[in-house]
């Protein structure tokens, strides 16, 4: 009986030791989890405040550019909301063209004439077959005075010369330098049309909006020539989702 009391008593003692480490082991698994959820819980935090941040920064820089657009609008009032329908547009573009960097093409065409703020009201006032050589030539040069300002944005200055370059043609007639097919950038390519396709589709002074039909009609006239024909033919469907 004693001997079988000695090994109840062992048995027993066994028994809580190995509840303690089983408990104990418990306790450290817990232990590491804890550790681990917070740790997840911080990185979350962590990855929240930097969304957080980045829609701010975001929203800062909107709220600048559109400030920046919205000085050199009030020179023409008949252009108010001309660059953003322009950027709409050319995003909408873009996306039936398969465009990756969809924010960095609406972005170069919200500022795509931001070159008129350094342009003299009484130039951006006049009609161009009013203008002197000297006040044409300046009214030329926009794209490239645009192309520059942009280049001094940190984090925009990759779209310059998409800005620069919005007033070339397929063809070869554009300006500032003539380009042609191909050479001419994409955004650039796709920002000419947005930008056509907004001036004849919306009131400018003197003149109503011109109709849909009209519209479609100068497109097809110009492509190839003025406009690359992909990016018309992209036009065309915008168009249709438009009187959807």
């Amino acid at each position: 009986m004693k001997k079988i009391g000695y090994i109840t008593v062992i048995a027993a003692a066994g028994i809580t030791a190995l509840s303690a480490g089983i408990m104990g082991a418990k306790n450290v698994v817990f232990g590491i989890s804890d550790k681990i959820a917070k740790k997840k819980k911080a990185k979350a935090k962590i990855s929240e405040n930097k969304k957080t941040n980045e829609f701010d920064s975001n929203r800062f820089k909107d709220d600048v550019l559109y400030t920046i657009v919205d000085g050199f609008e009030k020179k023409t009032p008949y252009s108010r909301g001309h660059s953003k329908r322009v950027a709409d547009i050319s995003k909408a573009l873009g996306e039936k063209l398969n465009i990756k960097d969809l924010d960095g093409l609406y972005y170069a065409a919200l500022l795509h004439d931001v070159g008129k703020l350094f342009l003299p009201d009484e130039i951006i006032s006049k009609s161009k077959l009013n203008m002197t050589e000297s006040e044409r030539t300046r009214w030329y040069d926009h794209p490239k005075s645009g192309a520059k300002f942009v280049k001094s944005i940190n984090g925009l200055s990759e779209y310059a010369e998409a800005i620069e370059h919005h007033h070339e043609r397929y063809d070869g007639s554009g300006y500032p330098d003539s380009l042609s097919g191909d050479e001419i950038p994409i955004f650039s390519r796709i920002i000419g049309v947005a930008d056509a396709y907004e001036a004849m589709s919306s009131e400018r002074s003197g003149r109503e909006a011109y109709p849909r039909e009209y519209i479609i009609r100068e497109f097809n006239k110009c492509s190839g020539k003025q406009f690359d024909p992909l990016i018309v033919k992209a036009m065309m469907s915008v168009i249709a989702d438009i009187s959807i």
